[in-house]
């Protein structure tokens, strides 16, 4: 039983760990959107994400950057990260995926991961104010990114040449996937923090 489970973990943790960050991304889009609601009907209501003044959900939503065309951007999130689960659940019972199919999805998640790259941008050098649940989004909107990325070139669903394949391939065996993700992730934090630290906030 237990090596049955370690053998499906090891198999499909890519597909896992899509359908984790997309659960806890609709989680956050979910919630921004309850919390969106409340801040219309009573625009004085403290949140439970209002931390601090550099942490406060409220503080974002007001913003004239919190939607587009009058809807919140929140509202997208719940409409994309199940798409993104799905593909997750998908993966696992099979792997191999048509190339339209694998460059249709990455350009969605690339999507999500560029708009989350800006507003972490917007909150830093324009509004000056963190969102909790935005940051949570963004951050499992860029590992579905990479994850499904990673999948794609480790079965090569983009259907490149046998030599880029197999160099993308190596690359996934040796952990520069890993690598590069966790380096993105400083980067953006500290890209975050140089206002806050160089005193212009």
């Amino acid at each position: 039983m237990v090596q049955s489970i370690n053998k499906f973990i090891k198999n499909h943790y890519l597909a896992i760990l899509i359908v984790l960050f997309a659960s806890i991304g609709f989680t956050a889009a979910f919630t921004l959107s309850v919390e969106k609601i409340h801040i219309l009907m009573n625009p004085n209501e403290v949140l439970p994400c209002d931390v601090n003044e550099i942490f406060n959900c409220a503080t974002v939503m007001r913003s004239p950057y919190a939607s587009i065309l009058g809807i919140p951007w929140s509202f997208f999130g719940i409409a994309g990260y199940p798409a993104v689960l799905l593909f997750g659940l998908f993966m696992i019972e099979r792997p191999k995926i048509s190339r339209w199919l694998g460059v249709l999805v990455t350009l969605g998640v690339l999507g999500a991961f560029t708009l989350s790259t800006y507003f972490v941008w917007l909150s830093a050098y324009v509004i000056g104010v963190f969102c909790p649940w935005c940051l949570l989004s963004a951050i499992s909107s860029t590992a579905a990114f990479f994850l499904i990325v990673t999948h794609n070139l480790k079965e090569n669903n983009y259907n490149l040449s046998n030599d880029w394949a197999l160099f993308f391939q190596k690359k996934i065996k040796a952990g520069w996937n890993v690598l590069f993700t966790i380096v993105w992730y400083i980067g953006m934090v500290l890209f975050a923090y140089f206002p806050f630290w160089y005193g212009s906030r």
